[in-house]
């Protein structure tokens, strides 16, 4: 059990070091240079070496697998962030404020419609959430729109 929670503690952080870095290449072949330089006892250095070498194959599945789930997460958080460029409506009040509205991810109420309302004396944000039908109702805009800066 200690030299699996050392491999998984081992493994962990040199997967951390390589996002970091940027370099997902040779990431087996790096892996045995990185155990051998982390300071362990030897028996552990041992231990750990003999499961490199008796289960290589299954650690460089395990390394596509982390790949192909690293480059899906980062598409996704590409599209996030792209859909978030377009998502916010912008415009102006009756009275010239400016306003920002649009979906965001609050903890922990979940989705929430925010409103940045900005004029020459005040910046606000405001905020509302609800159940589904209240969120894709027109109620937010209502309630927004009756926001008055003075």
């Amino acid at each position: 059990p200690q030299a699996r929670n050392s491999f998984n503690q081992l493994f962990t952080v040199y997967v951390n070091k390589k996002i970091v870095s940027g370099d997902l290449k040779n990431l087996y072949k790096d892996f045995v240079g990185f155990v051998e330089n982390r300071n362990m006892t030897d028996s552990m250095r041992e231990k750990i070496s003999v499961h490199l070498n008796a289960h290589k194959e299954g650690v460089i599945g395990a390394f596509k697998i982390w790949i192909a789930i690293y480059n899906l997460k980062q598409d996704v958080v590409e599209q996030l962030d792209n859909a978030a460029k377009s998502s916010p409506i912008k415009g102006y009040l009756d009275d010239g404020t400016e306003f920002t509205q649009g979906l965001s991810d609050v903890y922990p109420e979940g989705l929430v419609w925010t409103r940045l309302l900005i004029n020459e004396t005040h910046a606000v944000v405001a905020r509302c959430y609800g159940g589904n039908k209240f969120m894709n109702s027109d109620r937010p805009n209502k309630f927004f729109n009756n926001i008055v800066l003075e």
